[in-house]
């Protein structure tokens, strides 16, 4: 199966647990879709245990796309906009300077702060990574 195809049968199954969801469970949307996915693998463990090859099949299907490329590629883009367009700008300008003081001070100081700290950890030589060269640039380039 395609990237295409494999991302089809999982919004028709999201948009079938949506529905079934709204009409019998009426839970939010979040853990009604989680019960029913956690349903569907119970079934499908089921259905598993009497026909092993069915196993077989379903595990052939999902090691033959990467599942990275799927959700980077092709349901974030879906993922951003919706959070995006559920933003009410008003409400969001009344915290910009909140925003504007968390985005960067609060960046900057966690930057240093995990970047010092993985520093020291690697400068220690209980641990043995004081060798292996990483300047303090790296770490905060990690932090």
């Amino acid at each position: 199966m395609s990237i295409l195809e494999i991302t089809t049968v999982l919004l028709l199954l999201a948009s079938f647990f949506s529905i079934i969801n709204l009409r019998l469970l009426k839970l939010p949307q979040t853990i009604g879709l989680m019960i029913l996915a956690i349903c569907l693998s119970i079934v499908v463990l089921a259905i598993g245990v009497i026909f092993p090859e069915f196993i077989e099949i379903i595990t052939g299907l999902t090691k033959d796309f990467d599942f990275s490329v799927l959700l980077i590629d092709v349901m974030l883009p879906f993922l951003l906009f919706a959070g995006a367009i559920s933003v009410d700008v008003h409400e969001l300008l009344k915290d910009k300077v909140t925003i504007l003081f968390l985005a960067t001070f609060g960046v900057a100081f966690s930057t240093f702060a995990v970047g010092t700290g993985v520093f020291w950890l690697i400068e220690q030589p209980f641990f043995g990574l004081n060798d292996i060269g990483i300047s303090y640039v790296d770490c905060l380039l990690f932090g």
